[in-house]
């Protein structure tokens, strides 16, 4: 939590990335997008992917409220090696 009582924003991104990689184990993320829409004052934030063709699409809701708190696209690809 950061001084206004919200989650902090990194952290944010750290569910995001942990939701997308889930879905495609062994890929690597190239870029993400995210769009705060909402402080996470309750908690816990959830992060769901839906994946499709190298492009997830990510919803992160603060499951105290139900209420969606940020919005993500994010690409991923194969490692390489």
């Amino acid at each position: 939590m950061n001084a206004t009582g919200s989650l902090q924003g990194g952290l944010v991104a750290l569910a995001v990335e942990e939701a997308v990689l889930a879905g495609a184990p062994g890929d690597v993320l190239t870029s993400i997008s995210l769009r705060y829409l909402r402080p996470y004052r309750e908690g816990p934030a959830r992060a769901t992917a839906e994946l499709s063709d190298g492009v997830a699409v990510v919803d992160v809701t603060d499951a105290g409220t139900g209420k969606l708190g940020s919005w993500v696209s994010a690409r991923y690809e194969p490692a390489a090696g």
